[in-house]
């Protein structure tokens, strides 16, 4: 069974999304905040988060994020609500144009326009949880985001894919959660997103 300290609530999430739009007046806190709202919504892992590019999202089809270079080398396509596809293509609008930048930018004098390492992007996570009062891994933010997507449709399979796993075993964790813990993620997918709008001035 899943322990219940590697996961959020839906009155949790919602603190955590608080928390990180709180501070949106500067690039990195609306970077921060795009980066709590994908993560809770895509289950995404916080390397991939990393490593995501401008060129990896796609809005055609409906807004989705192509992860590539994933754990053990696989590659998969992973959907995001319209709601957050909104949120996360106003803030790569103020990005370099360039499809190869990094979604995920530091901002500090030295290293502008770096990709934001995997510790780097850990660290702003739990920054962020400590102001919500939460002491939960950046792992959460998957977790999370799996218990959400198991309770809307109960397909084990397709969260697999979403995921990346390679073994169902894996994701048939989610399945463990008693009923009671998954209906405090009522409502919750499939759009997490702050009360908050991310503003889209590149400016601050």
């Amino acid at each position: 069974m899943l322990d219940r300290r590697k996961y959020l609530t839906g009155a949790e999430t919602d603190r955590l999304l608080a928390a990180a739009a709180a501070n949106t007046t500067t690039p990195s806190g609306r970077r921060d905040l795009v980066l709590v709202t994908l993560g809770v919504n895509s289950g995404l892992r916080i390397s991939e988060l990393a490593r995501l590019r401008r060129q990896d999202f796609g809005w055609d089809e409906g807004p989705y994020v192509d992860v590539l270079g994933s754990k053990r080398g696989a590659s998969r396509r992973v959907w995001i609500s319209a709601a957050v596809g909104k949120q996360v293509q106003r803030w790569i609008d103020t990005l370099p144009p360039n499809p190869a930048a990094p979604v995920f930018p530091v901002f500090e004098a030295g290293h502008l326009g770096r990709a934001m390492s995997t510790r780097n992007l850990a660290i702003r996570f739990t920054r962020i949880a400590r102001r919500a009062g939460l002491h939960h891994s950046p792992h959460a933010m998957r977790h999370t985001f799996a218990l959400a997507w198991y309770r809307s449709n109960r397909d084990i399979v397709s969260l697999k894919q979403q995921l990346g796993h390679r073994n169902l075993k894996t994701t048939q964790v989610y399945a463990t959660v008693p009923d009671d813990v998954q209906r405090s993620h009522a409502g919750a997918f499939p759009a997490l997103i702050p009360k908050r709008r991310l503003t889209s001035s590149p400016g601050g």
